[in-house]
C-alpha cells in the first residue's frame, strides 16, 4: 500500500506539473516509499525532492510548495510561455545546483571571446566542441546535457549559485549545433547577464534578434568560434558533399569548425536544408554529441567529492550509463 505521506508529497508536486513517475528521479534507486512513514524519513524525501526541483524546501511545512525565489531570465519563441519552460527550467537548475555545490572554484569566463578562443585553440587546430568542452572541465564549469526534462525542452540554460556557473543543454543537435549552442551560454556568462543567482533559460537559440541579451550572446559565440564576425556564404550553389569538402578546406585554413561554417552558412543563406545534408557528410549525429557532452562532463566530475546517492541522481538526469561511455582524458 503507497505511503500515505509520500502520496501527499507527490500530489503537491503533481500541482506544479510533476508527474509521479517523473518525481521518482530525485530518489536514489534504494529509496522506498515506505521510509517516508517516519518524520525522519519523510524529511529525507523533502530535501530529495527540494534539491532535484529546486524547490524551497520551508514550504513544505506550509503544504503548498513552491519553487526558490531567485533570478529567473526566459527567452522565448513566439506562442512559448514561461509556464511551459518554467518547470524543465527548475529541474534542469536542481540538478546544476548539486554539482555546484560541490565545486570550490572556478575559472572566470573572458569578457573578451578572442581571449578565450586562444586558450582553446592551445588544445586543438579550431574552438570545436571537443576543446570548448575542454576549456570548460578545466576551468571547473559544468557542461551537461539533459534530454529527459519534466516539461517543454530549452536550447540552453545558464545557472548561477554562489558566484559559480553551470550550463544545460536539452535539446537533440548534432556537435557543430552543440558547439555554438555553448559559445552562446558562455557568452551570456561573459556579459554578466546573470547577475545574482538564479537561471537564464533559452528555450530557442537564434530566435530573439530583437533581444539585447541574445544579440550580445550570439555575437560572443559568433567571434569565439570564427575570430571575426563572420557571415559564410557561397556564390553558387553546389551538392551537399562538395559544400562538406569546402567547409572542411575552409575550417582547416582558418581554425574554424567545418560544421558551424555550414551552420552559418545555412542560417545567413537561408539554405538549412542543404546545410544540414552536409553536416551529414561530415558524419555528425546527435547522439555522438551528447555522448561528448555527458561523458566530458562526468570523467571530470567524478574525481570530485560527491556522494553516491547524488553521482546516480546526476547520471539519471543525464541519461547517462557508465559502461557505454568513452570520455576523454582530461584533468581537473
Amino acid at each position: 500500500m503507497p505511503d500515505s505521506k509520500m502520496q501527499s508529497l507527490y500530489s503537491q508536486l503533481h500541482s506544479l506539473g510533476v508527474s509521479t513517475f517523473f518525481a521518482r528521479k530525485a530518489f536514489p534507486s534504494w529509496w522506498e516509499d515506505s521510509i517516508a512513514s517516519t518524520d525522519s524519513g519523510l524529511q529525507q524525501a523533502q530535501i530529495y525532492l527540494s534539491k532535484a526541483f529546486n524547490l524551497d524546501i520551508r514550504s513544505f511545512d506550509e503544504k503548498r510548495i513552491e519553487f526558490r525565489q531567485t533570478q529567473r531570465k526566459f527567452k522565448l519563441s513566439r506562442n512559448v510561455s514561461e509556464k511551459e519552460v518554467s518547470l524543465s527550467a527548475h529541474y534542469a537548475t536542481g540538478i546544476a545546483r548539486v554539482v555546484l555545490f560541490s565545486i570550490e572554484n572556478q575559472t572566470p569566463v573572458p569578457q573578451e571571446p578572442l581571449e578565450l578562443r586562444s586558450e582553446c585553440l592551445t588544445n586543438g587546430d579550431s574552438v570545436n566542441l571537443t576543446t570548448l568542452l575542454q576549456w570548460c572541465s578545466a576551468a571547473n564549469i559544468p557542461v551537461m546535457h539533459v534530454d529527459d526534462l519534466p516539461g517543454k525542452k530549452m536550447t540552453g540554460l545558464v545557472v548561477r549559485e554562489s558566484g559559480k556557473y553551470a550550463i544545460i543543454l536539452s535539446r537533440k543537435g548534432c556537435q557543430s549545433e552543440m558547439l555554438f549552442w555553448l559559445a552562446h551560454e558562455l557568452g551570456h556568462i561573459a556579459c554578466g547577464h546573470l547577475n545574482q543567482d538564479g537561471f537564464f533559460a533559452d528555450e530557442k537559440i537564434g530566435n530573439n534578434a530583437e533581444d539585447d541579451d541574445e544579440k550580445q550572446a550570439d555575437k560572443y559565440g559568433v567571434l569565439l568560434l570564427n575570430g571575426a564576425e563572420k557571415k559564410y556564404t557561397v556564390k553558387s550553389l553546389m551538392p551537399a558533399k562538395q559544400l562538406a569538402v569546402a567547409a572542411t578546406s575552409m575550417g582547416e585554413s582558418s581554425q574554424v569548425d567545418p560544421g558551424h561554417i555550414l551552420l552559418n552558412f545555412g542560417h545567413h543563406s537561408n539554405q538549412f536544408k542543404l546545410a544540414k545534408a552536409a553536416l551529414n557528410e561530415l558524419h555528425q549525429t546527435s547522439e555522438a554529441a551528447i555522448k561528448e557532452v555527458n561523458g566530458t562532463f562526468f570523467n571530470w566530475f567524478t574525481e570530485g567529492p560527491i556522494s553516491e546517492d547524488q553521482l546516480e541522481i546526476i547520471q539519471k538526469a543525464c541519461s547517462y550509463q557508465p559502461n557505454l561511455a568513452a570520455p576523454k582524458e582530461l584533468t581537473k
